[in-house]
């Protein structure tokens, strides 16, 4: 039998084949190397960790002590107050008793002042005056014009016959002290019995004497408002007489008048 001969390509058919595994086997060997550094880099971040928990498991407690010491010193000092605020309030006690006792009597007597003055404002009060109040030259103007004749309609429309209209309108001013003066007077008279079948009406005159339109100058002349309190009389829209001032007598004299 011949022998068969050796192929030139053997040798380094071998030569490649343990080449390749020493290249696997130094990257195995490169991997595991890197596997065991990762290990122990993980390692050494989890001691990291448990140490900080340490330390601030560690310190946590000796923050919390000075807030526990606040907290039992303010219990403390309550339990102290408390005995003092009842033996305090156990010594107030009688004097409060007595305060009430001695001011009981005073309250008493004040109620029984104020009793009569209470009882003769609570009519005026109720009703103060029978004055209603005219909002604006226009309203006073068509009172003046056409007032007589709503009058006799509102009880010509109830079947009724209407009585004569009187009214009595004072004029006034807010600065007027006066006007002031004697509005309480006149309050009074239009709550009377003799007066009750007067119509009492008031009007602001700053309305029409500070204002410049042509109705405003209008009312000025036709009423010859000469001063405040001015006051006038009219029966069935006819003046039956004025009275410029606050003179009482001549006040009086106009409403008979009316009456």
């Amino acid at each position: 039998m011949s022998s068969r001969k050796p192929s030139p390509y053997s040798s380094f058919n071998s030569y490649n084949k343990i080449d390749s595994e020493m290249k696997e086997k130094a990257a195995k060997e490169k991997e595991d190397q890197k596997r065991q550094m990762q290990e122990r880099q993980m390692q050494e971040r989890q001691m990291q960790e448990r140490q900080m928990q340490e330390r601030q498991m560690q310190t946590a407690p000796q923050q919390m002590n000075p807030q526990m010491r606040n907290q039992m010193s303010a219990q403390q000092m309550q339990q102290q107050m408390n005995p003092q605020m009842q033996q305090m309030q156990q010594q107030m006690n009688p004097q409060m008793q007595q305060m009430q006792q001695q001011m009981n009597p005073q309250m008493q007597q004040m109620q029984q002042q104020m009793n009569p003055q209470m009882q003769q404002m609570n009519p005026q009060m109720q009703q103060p005056s029978r004055f209603k109040t005219i909002q604006s030259p226009e309203h006073l103007q068509n009172i003046l014009t056409h007032g007589v004749e709503h009058f006799q309609t509102n009880f010509k429309t109830k079947g009724m016959q209407p009585p004569p209209m009187r009214l009595f309108l004072k004029l006034y001013t807010e600065w007027c002290t006066p006007c002031k003066k004697i509005s309480p007077v006149l309050d009074e008279i239009s709550l009377s019995e003799q007066t009750k079948d007067i119509i009492f009406m008031k009007f602001d005159a700053d309305l029409i004497i500070k204002s410049q339109e042509p109705l405003a100058k209008h009312l000025v002349s036709t009423l010859k408002i000469g001063a405040v309190p001015a006051f006038y009389g009219f029966i069935d829209g006819q003046l039956v007489g004025n009275v410029m001032g606050a003179d009482r007598k001549e006040i009086d004299q106009l409403l008979q008048k009316l009456m």
